[in-house]
């Protein structure tokens, strides 16, 4: 099998590191040509000098180039796009226009018109696009998917989704760069859950807003509700919330069940071992049962995705996500940031 010659655009995302090193590792797969940084993502700040200084073990011995000169590779398959959050979508298109298949990683920036003239450029020239929304390979969040669409837990009438943690008070002013704070950094993951569980919601309430602890002003908790015909989901994401990574969840509520993953990703040793665990609960449990349990075992985070985005570019499978379902996923997150959206538009690609 022929290996995917592939290079990595930007070191400025929060996953570049982790995704470069998963790269390197699937020698199998794919041959890594190297990196380049990205001039604007501006390393000392935006994505702050700590974080940068303990991603760099992932670049050692790698070749680095201008993101001009990984352009003009003629025999490059692919790229994958990591740099700063609002960055990405520059860089993406530009891998487009030189048609390249791309990984890119989340979330697509706060302007709606860019993104969806990349993803009509990746459908003009028929090219392999995936996000870097890594639960979309969690394999019981998978699991749980596929159940609710072969109708084991009924009809769905609500999901509660919370992925907090807790940040230093540098990382809740690095917030700041976004106008939907804590939304658009993590919530947009649990955007793309519920949008691809229960389609486009009849109204999109968001509550984000800013504790004020240790002076910080940014909008370091994030909370919307979608509200659906027969049942409002909820989305929560706090940047300052002391235990939140072990309490992520999904819970996905259904007329005859209720599935429930949590922790979303329990940390296993190693830059991206996780694993997760998922519970089900039935009307015939009553009111104290536990439910069943089962656990995933240990996996890595990236390395899914990076699989499967090879196949989609081998012809082995199709898009993970097809492209106008991005755009909707994208335009949801942008209301639930409380910018201007109009969400349930006709999207032309």
């Amino acid at each position: 099998m022929k290996k995917i010659k592939i290079a990595q655009i930007g070191m400025g995302h929060d996953h570049a590191g982790v995704m470069f090193a998963a790269l390197r590792r699937m020698t199998d797969i794919f041959e890594v040509v190297g990196y380049a940084e990205v001039p604007e993502d501006d390393l000392d700040y935006i994505s702050s000098k700590e974080h940068y200084k303990n991603s760099l073990w992932a670049y050692e011995g790698a070749k680095k180039y201008t993101v001009e000169e990984i352009l003009s590779m003629r025999d490059l398959d692919a790229v994958t796009v990591e740099t700063y959050d609002l960055n990405l979508v520059k860089y993406a298109q530009k891998a487009a226009d030189k048609g390249l298949h791309i990984q890119m990683d989340k979330a697509a920036g706060e302007n709606a018109e860019e993104f969806e003239n990349l993803l009509k450029t990746v459908k003009e020239k028929k090219l392999v696009f995936n996000m870097g929304y890594m639960y979309r390979f969690n394999p019981l969040i998978r699991q749980a998917f596929e159940r609710v669409q072969k109708g084991e837990i009924g009809r769905v009438y609500a999901v509660d989704a919370d992925m907090s943690c807790y940040y230093s008070r540098n990382k809740r002013t690095w917030l700041e760069c976004f106008q939907g704070g804590m939304m658009q950094y993590l919530g947009c993951h649990l955007i793309d859950l519920i949008v691809r569980l229960q389609g486009i919601p009849e109204e999109i309430i968001p509550y984000n807003y800013a504790t004020g602890a240790d002076g910080v002003q940014t909008k370091d908790v994030a909370f919307a509700l979608l509200k659906y015909s027969g049942g409002i989901s909820t989305v929560k994401s706090s940047m300052i919330d002391a235990g939140g990574y072990v309490r992520r969840h999904l819970i996905i509520h259904g007329e005859k069940g209720t599935i429930q993953i949590c922790p979303l990703e329990k940390g296993e040793g190693g830059p991206s071992n996780i694993s997760t665990r998922m519970t089900d609960y039935l009307p015939s449990d009553g009111w104290h049962g536990v439910g069943r349990t089962t656990n995933s075992g240990v996996f890595d985070r990236y390395e899914g995705m990076l699989s499967a985005f090879a196949a989609m570019i081998r012809g082995e499978r199709t898009l993970e996500v097809d492209l106008e379902t991005e755009a909707r996923i994208q335009r949801c997150l942008l209301a639930a940031n409380g910018m201007q959206c109009d969400y349930k538009a006709k999207i032309n690609l």
